[in-house]
């Protein structure tokens, strides 16, 4: 029997099938077949481009992105639905331009399928992100305050902060 609130739906195929049909003949759709599901650990999460972004820091110093199937946020591909980012990824932040990844050793833009680099230096540990309703992301870098899209050192011309815990 079905869960209070929920509604099952059972899909079938031939013997050997590779689709699956429910009772009135619709077929599943195959990323939910071969998909995999949210992963067990995660250190950020993000929302981008109708997608879920999560991060995780790996043993060599650089971490993993691996993003969700369009309007499908528990469905992953984990084969190739990945990037590699060098450093740890200490916030993730959405714009209407392009998805800003802050490490501690450099600040990305992914944008149109590239990832590319905005700055040479990382964010603070703790919250470095925030973002405006506007779509501006601020964020607390180790050579002072920034702001993106376009990013901009707002503060590197008149004023040099230490690196700090936050």
């Amino acid at each position: 029997p079905a869960k209070s609130g929920y509604t099952a739906t059972i899909y079938m195929t031939e013997a050997n099938g590779t689709v699956y049909y429910d009772n009135a003949g619709t077929p599943l759709d195959p990323v939910q077949v071969l998909a995999d599901s949210f992963p067990d650990t995660v250190d950020l999460i993000a929302y981008h481009e109708s997608r879920l972004w999560l991060s995780r820091s790996l043993p060599n110093g650089s971490s993993i992105i691996w993003f969700s199937a369009p309007y499908l946020h528990h469905l992953f591909n984990f084969q190739q639905d990945y990037l590699i980012v060098p450093g740890q990824i200490l916030a993730m932040a959405s714009t209407p331009q392009a998805l800003i990844v802050g490490t501690d050793s450099a600040i990305y833009a992914h944008e149109d399928n590239t990832f590319q680099p905005l700055a040479d230096y990382g964010v603070v540990p703790g919250r470095p992100f925030v973002r405006t309703v506007e779509g501006q992301v601020y964020m607390q870098t180790q050579r002072g305050q920034c702001k993106a899209m376009p990013f901009v050192n707002m503060t590197e011309k008149k004023v040099s902060l230490a690196p700090g815990l936050s």
